[in-house]
């Protein structure tokens, strides 16, 4: 009986494992940028201010491995940050939300919110993540929204 226990799993634990060094090499996680904004010869996006207070704009993105964005990467924190922000009541209001996850495909958005005091600013928009797979931290090109 002991000999029927013992062998499979022997077998498993040695022929069963994985060499370590026949991992395969994945791409490393890339932003791709969708403001879903006009766009300039200049490659700056424009923006221009509502009739209300604040003016709300969905910023989208894709979040992908390697130059492919088919290749969408689900459930990835992203970071979103903002050159800009305006006061309120004698706080310092950021114009951009402060993260969003990834869904199946890849798409991430955030919604960002500007008023008449940002009225000719250029606002720059950053992302980042933490890849955990490959443990490292990835950060998008910054991408520049004028406002009118």
């Amino acid at each position: 009986m002991f000999k029927n226990f013992i062998f499979p799993f022997l077998f498993v634990l040695f022929i069963g494992c994985d060499n370590p060094n026949d991992e395969v090499e994945i791409d490393s996680i890339q932003f791709t940028a969708k403001p879903n904004l006009p766009k300039d010869s200049n490659g700056f996006y424009h923006i221009y201010l509502g009739e209300h207070w604040q003016t709300l704009h969905r910023l989208n993105g894709i979040v992908h491995r390697g130059a492919d964005i088919s290749n969408g990467v689900n459930v990835v924190k992203v970071g979103w940050f903002s050159s800009l922000s305006w006061e309120w009541d004698g706080y310092s209001i950021p114009t951009i939300n402060g993260a969003s996850y990834s869904r199946e495909d890849g798409s991430v958005s955030q919604m960002m919110a500007v008023t008449p005091l940002n009225r000719d600013d250029t606002m720059m928009v950053q992302t980042a993540w933490y890849d955990d797979w490959k443990t490292e931290e990835g950060y998008g090109e910054p991408f520049y929204i004028i406002i009118h």
